[in-house]
């Protein structure tokens, strides 16, 4: 799945030593199948769905969902959720390196997985990737503006 993603910020919860937020993601693009009957096939997609997370400085815990509708192919719903730990406190500016664990289950598959993640990010760079033997790699590359 390719594809273009909005998040809208619709709550955030500041506290003098953590924050909460809700999001609604939603994006549009193309995906291609590499699954049974719809080996190779190509088709519009449409997602969208909720995201909620807590953080202080040394703790993560989040809960996410999206339905996809890819257009002659299928639909699915997928969750995850994640709880993390940051090593160390780095200053505003710095790089944040948080070390994860994430579980995520996907209908389409009827898979479901639990994982180590790495999170790093710097100003308004994020790069996360994680390693499952049922999912394989587990990559985003995300830049805010």
């Amino acid at each position: 799945l390719h594809a273009l993603q909005i998040n809208r910020l619709m709550k955030r919860w500041n506290r003098t030593e953590s924050q909460g937020n809700f999001y609604i993601k939603s994006g549009v693009g193309v995906a291609r199948s590499d699954l049974g009957v719809f080996d190779n096939e190509t088709g519009a997609s449409a997602f969208t769905g909720i995201a909620v997370d807590w953080e202080d400085r040394r703790r993560f815990i989040s809960y996410e969902n999206r339905f996809t509708d890819i257009d002659g192919i299928d639909d699915f719903f997928q969750q995850s959720a994640r709880i993390g730990w940051a090593p160390y406190q780095g200053d505003y500016g710095d790089l944040h390196t948080w070390i994860m664990i994430k579980t995520k289950k996907n209908s389409l598959t009827n898979t479901q997985s639990t994982y180590p993640e790495l999170k790093f990010f710097k100003g308004p760079t994020l790069v996360k990737f994680g390693y499952s033997d049922k999912t394989e790699w587990d990559l985003h590359l995300m830049y805010r503006f």
